[in-house]
C-alpha cells in the first residue's frame, strides 16, 4: 500500500515538475519576443475625410489597391511553427484609380522600419515591434495568414490605408513567369559578371531561365551589398516584364488567364483568378506612372542589420496624394 501510494506521489512530482518547467520556458520566451516591442504609431483616420496640417481632405472613391509580395524563405531566420513564411523581399503596392485613368505604383524596401505583428512560439498575437517589414511575412501557419501579417505591415506604415488584395509568388516563380514572358529584355547597369558572364555593365540582355532569378534575387557581395541596388533592378525587371504583358495581351485575349495558371502553384492571392484578371486589365488600359519610393535614409541599426527609415512628411504626403484629394475651401 505505501510503495503504491509513494509511486503516485512521485507521479505527481513529475508532472509538476514537467509544468513548471512548460510555463517557465514560455516566460522565458514571451519575454525574449516583447522585449523591444512598440505599439503601433498613429494612423490617420481613415474615414470620408482628414485633416492634415490645417487642410481638409476626402478620401477618394472606386480605388483598388493590389499589394504585391516577392517571399524568399532561404533568406529567413524563422524555421518552424508559426515564424516559418520567410521574408517579404520585395513589395510594390498598386493602387488604380479609374477616375483619373492612373496607376500609382509604390515600392518599399524590404529593410523600411515598420510596425509588424509578433506572434509568440504558441501562434498568439503578443504585440508589434519596429523592425525591417520584410519580417512580416515571418508569421503566422498559413500563406494566407503570412500575407495578411504583411499586408496589415503595409496598412500600419501606410497610416492605416485600406489594401483590397494581396498577390504573393514564391521566388521560386521567377523562372516560369520570365520564360512565360519568353524572356524579358534588361539593361543591366551593374557589373552581374561573377553571378554570370552575360551580365555586363552596359548590356542589354534578354534574360532566359536561370538568368532572370540571378538578375533580380541577388545582393550580397555585389555592389555595395545593400538591398538598393537589388530594388533598382527589379524596377528595371518589372517594367520591361509589364511591357511584355501589355503586348502579348493586346494580341491574345486568353494570355493573362494562361499566365496565371501557369504561376498558380508559386503564388497566393485573396481574389478569384476572374478578378484578377479584370483589375489586370484595367490597369493595363490606365497610364502606368513609374514606380515609385519612399523617401528616406538608410541606417545600420545597433544588430549590424540595414535599416531604412521613411521620412514621415513624405510619406503622409504620398498617401493624401494617392488616397484623398484636397477639399478646395
Amino acid at each position: 500500500m505505501r510503495s503504491s501510494r509513494r509511486e503516485v506521489l512521485r507521479a505527481l512530482l513529475i508532472i509538476l515538475c514537467a509544468v513548471l518547467v512548460i510555463a517557465s520556458g514560455y516566460l522565458v520566451a514571451r519575454y525574449f519576443e516583447t522585449r523591444g516591442q512598440t505599439e503601433p504609431r498613429g494612423e490617420l483616420d481613415t474615414g470620408k475625410s482628414v485633416e492634415y496640417k490645417g487642410k481638409q481632405y476626402k478620401k477618394r472613391n472606386g480605388l483598388t489597391s493590389l499589394l504585391l509580395i516577392g517571399v524568399d524563405k532561404t533568406e529567413s531566420s524563422a524555421s518552424s511553427g508559426y515564424r516559418s513564411g520567410g521574408q517579404a523581399d520585395f513589395l510594390l503596392l498598386t493602387v488604380i484609380d479609374p477616375e483619373a485613368n492612373t496607376v500609382r505604383q509604390l515600392q518599399i524596401d524590404r529593410d523600411c522600419m515598420a510596425n509588424i505583428t509578433v506572434l509568440s512560439v504558441l501562434g498568439k498575437e503578443v504585440g508589434s515591434r519596429n523592425t525591417q517589414i520584410c519580417l512580416s511575412h515571418a508569421f503566422g501557419k498559413t500563406e494566407a495568414e503570412n500575407c495578411a501579417y504583411t499586408v496589415k505591415a503595409v496598412s500600419r506604415l501606410l497610416q492605416g490605408v485600406d489594401i483590397d488584395l494581396y498577390l504573393s509568388a514564391d521566388i521560386s516563380a521567377i523562372n516560369r513567369l520570365n520564360d512565360s514572358l519568353g524572356g524579358v529584355t534588361v539593361l543591366v547597369e551593374e557589373d552581374l559578371t561573377e553571378l554570370d558572364p552575360a551580365l555586363e555593365a552596359g548590356k542589354t540582355v534578354t534574360l532566359m531561365g536561370k538568368q532572370a532569378e540571378l538578375f533580380l534575387r541577388q545582393r550580397h557581395g555585389i555592389s555595395d551589398g545593400s538591398n538598393r541596388e537589388r530594388a533598382k533592378r527589379q524596377r528595371t525587371y518589372l517594367s520591361a516584364a509589364l511591357d511584355s504583358i501589355k503586348r502579348q495581351n493586346a494580341s491574345n485575349a486568353a494570355f493573362l488567364n494562361r499566365l496565371l495558371d501557369e504561376l498558380e502553384d508559386y503564388t497566393a492571392t485573396n481574389a478569384t483568378k476572374g478578378r484578377l484578371i479584370n483589375e489586370m486589365n484595367a490597369a493595363l488600359k490606365c497610364e502606368m506612372r513609374p514606380v515609385e519610393l519612399l523617401k528616406g535614409e538608410y541606417l545600420r541599426g545597433s544588430d549590424g542589420f540595414i535599416e531604412f527609415h521613411p521620412d514621415e512628411d513624405a510619406l503622409m504626403e504620398w498617401v493624401l496624394d494617392v488616397f484623398y484629394k484636397q477639399v478646395q475651401e
